[in-house]
């Protein structure tokens, strides 16, 4: 089984106007984008205004710069982990969480076909799949 991760884009409105759709992953500005016009060749993201040229740091996993009143963002893209949620650690000044080592060591991650238990990693073709 293969998961991805969803890479929601970085929102030009103030956190008052952010609201989340149901069903989708990632949050949408509410009404127009420029609620508030930033000095000329500034760029706003959220309430905050940047001066052109300079870096900044939205959260700790996206990093924009303000060029020709545009916020260019780059967001870290995390890989998906195999431990549960409650598991995971974040070090402090790093973006993606990671699994204890002690989880991988503890608890090997199997995926069971067609009666046959594989463990992770493990490269297989199964036939016995049936269409109607």
């Amino acid at each position: 089984m293969t998961c991805t991760k969803e890479a929601c884009p970085v929102l030009h409105c103030p956190k008052d106007r952010i609201f989340s759709v149901l069903g989708q992953c990632c949050q949408q500005c509410n009404g127009s984008r420029r609620l508030i016009e930033p000095p000329k060749g500034s760029c706003m993201l959220g309430s905050a205004i940047h001066l052109a040229g300079k870096s900044y740091h939205l959260d700790r996993c996206t990093h924009c710069v303000c060029q020709n009143g545009t916020s260019v963002c780059r967001r870290t893209a995390c890989p998906v982990l195999d431990c549960p949620p409650e598991k995971q650690l974040t070090t402090p000044g790093h973006c993606c969480p990671h699994c204890p080592l002690r989880w991988e060591k503890e608890f090997k991650t199997t995926c069971t076909v067609g009666g046959h238990t594989y463990e992770a990693s493990t490269k297989f073709t199964h036939m016995d799949f049936y269409y109607s």
